[in-house]
């Protein structure tokens, strides 16, 4: 991924003499929910010889206190604060350091804890590893020629004699076990602990000159046995080829809408986004929605917009005895994408130090003197949050305060907009194939409801954001993507321009149960779109773009009648060339809803062509 190892970091278990009162045992195994100490004590300075890199060390002192999954301030005297100490003589000696590169799989307990030592100190999580397949990483390791070899065994069908034998050895001893049991081929669920002796990196090799096995508990059907490597060295290995190989390229970058002198991109229509006179909040069941947050008519810095939005949101949330923290989702507009890292710095401002909502963040054309508009999903109830802050190859990393997922109280998941990078780069893959960052980016989506058991073909509404000038059939591609099934209810949202020049975002809103089949009905001035699964539906009103113009009056009458069995109108579109403006005031107005332009709207799973879209869900 073009990182350079400056140095080694670890925790090891501390000496006789200054284990205040505890000695370590003799092989080093110490209680830890956190830190493998099996093997460390000698091999760690090994390493470093091995790799040509120093080592900073720590005595491993604090124990396992806070155990919550969440680890969100320092607990004085937990074993996390030893990786803080241990992480900030590593900042001292190195100052040019930058990142961590931690080896989690599957552990969300430890990966917490790396992201909240790193984010203290301002380094970068690296788990490129995180949510593999553990075959898949296995397979790996045994075919680039790592040689590591178990120092513990603690599962039922490992023996006390397979300590000291390597992982090609004893692959298929692992897969006989995994089909048998459901055992972790990586020993992610505690079931060994491996030392590694030679792998790509090391310009030495490791040599085990002399090492004990130790029972620890005799159980019969799973003992616990460890490896006490008493003595070692290093020896030289034969001259090899720099790994990992070299494939930099330098990709075109993605084709940019027109912009004026000021950066802004240049607009093909003057219709700019409705709003409703003042912020709306409108509640379904377990849910609020709130709707046209902005700064007031004149503000002339997008900073002070995003500010005065956020600040918008927290007062008409403390209205109804609610606050920021209870935000589950916000759909973040911004007049001018060229401008998305000054008003990021400011949004995360707001969202800090609880539990992050997920985001979705597109350009549309907004009023003279409008920079930024928020709306937001509320939740009412407890609600799971994930947000992974470490970089890895399994979908893109969110650093700040906004989480790929929040899962609400009924299991319904609101992921957040996803674009096509490279997860482990963070670098926009396919730039120029559009139809190749839509199927990336529903890849992404897939990922992150996984973590949260769920799948696309649970999806109950999408939004497809496709950038100015993007080539792509968004029906079709839909279509053709089999882990998504039959797509649910989208439209296809025409906007300036998306982050990092993505060609497409998209958003999604799946359930925990499968969800029924589409269902398409005619109602008085509109066409309707329905998914609905336990507790949960999201639904579509579109006035098509062959029917002729109705009465604002008469088509918000049907969709108050829609929101009076508990729906509420989120969002909503227009297509500037096509909808009567005058009419999409009005529904604006009416429902109390932010409308945006889109050119070329789009309404699916038929994908027809659509003056104006308004979408429900509750």
């Amino acid at each position: 991924a073009g990182h350079e190892v400056i140095a080694l970091a670890n925790l090891r278990p501390p000496d006789a003499g200054d284990a205040a009162g505890a000695p370590a045992a003799a092989a080093g195994e110490m209680d830890s929910h956190m830190f493998q100490t099996v093997g460390v004590g000698l091999l760690c300075p090994a390493i470093a010889e091995c790799m040509g890199v120093p080592l900073v060390s720590r005595p491993l002192r604090g124990r396992s206190l806070q155990t919550d999954m969440a680890y969100d301030a320092a607990c004085p005297g937990d074993e996390v604060e030893d990786l803080f100490e241990l992480l900030r003589d590593v900042k001292e000696q190195f100052p040019e350091v930058q990142a961590v590169s931690s080896g989690a799989v599957l552990s969300t307990y430890q990966r917490l804890r790396v992201e909240n030592v790193c984010a203290r100190l301002g380094l970068t999580s690296l788990a490129y590893l995180w949510q593999r397949p553990q075959d898949e990483v296995l397979d790996s390791m045994v075919q680039d020629e790592v040689e590591a070899v178990l120092v513990k065994v603690a599962s039922m069908g490992l023996k006390p004699a397979y300590l000291g034998r390597t992982i090609q050895d004893l692959q298929p001893t692992f897969e006989d076990l995994h089909e048998q049991f459901g055992f972790h081929v990586c020993g992610e669920g505690g079931e060994y602990e491996t030392v590694t002796l030679d792998c790509p990196l090391f310009k030495r090799r490791i040599v085990l000159d002399e090492v004990e096995r130790i029972m620890v508990d005799d159980v019969p059907f799973a003992p616990v046995a460890v490896l006490h490597i008493k003595a070692l060295h290093t020896q030289a290995k034969p001259d090899s080829e720099p790994w990992p190989p070299s494939d930099a390229t330098s990709a075109a970058q993605p084709p940019q809408p027109p912009r004026d002198a000021h950066g802004a991109v240049e607009q093909t229509s003057t219709a700019v986004t409705a709003f409703p006179p003042e912020p709306t909040y409108s509640t379904s069941g377990t849910l609020a929605f709130v709707s046209g947050c902005r700064a007031p008519d004149g503000c002339e810095d997008a900073v002070i917009g995003v500010q005065s939005a956020c600040e918008t949101l927290a007062r008409v949330l403390g209205e109804h005895g609610q606050t920021l923290r209870d935000v589950a989702f916000v759909s973040l507009t911004v007049a001018d994408m060229t401008q998305f890292g000054a008003v990021n710095a400011a949004y995360c401002g707001f969202f800090e130090g609880f539990p992050a909502p997920s985001r979705a963040c597109v350009e549309a054309s907004l009023p003279a003197g409008c920079h930024v508009c928020i709306s937001a999903v509320v939740a009412k109830e407890p609600r799971a949050v994930l947000h992974v802050r470490s970089i890895s190859k399994w979908a893109p990393v969110c650093i700040g305060p906004y989480a790929q997922c929040n899962m609400l109280a009924d299991k319904t998941c609101v992921v957040a907009g996803q674009i096509a990078l490279d997860p482990a780069s963070m670098v926009l893959a396919h730039e120029s194939d559009a139809a190749a960052q839509l199927e990336l980016a529903l890849k992404h989506c897939l990922a992150i409801l996984s973590c949260q058991e769920s799948q696309l073909a649970h999806a109950i509404q999408m939004v497809v954001y496709v950038a100015r000038g993007a080539s792509l059939d968004v029906g079709a591609e839909l279509a053709k993507n089999k882990t998504l099934g039959a797509p649910p209810p989208f439209v296809v949202v025409e906007v300036p321009a998306l982050p990092r020049g993505a060609a497409v975002e998209v958003e999604m809103v799946a359930t925990h149960d499968e969800p029924g089949a589409v269902i398409v009905s005619e109602r008085p001035f509109c066409r309707h779109w329905e998914r609905a699964t336990v507790g949960r539906s999201a639904q579509l009103f579109a006035l098509a773009a062959s029917d002729e113009a109705v009465d604002a009056a008469a088509l918000s009458a049907s969709v108050q009648a829609a929101q009076s069995s508990g729906r509420v109108a989120a969002r909503g579109w227009f297509d500037p060339a096509t909808a009567d403006l005058s009419v999409v005031e009005a529904i604006s107005e009416c429902l109390g809803l932010v409308i945006q332009p889109s050119p070329g709207l789009m309404v699916g799973p038929q994908g027809i062509a659509a003056r104006i879209v308004l979408q429900l869900w509750g």
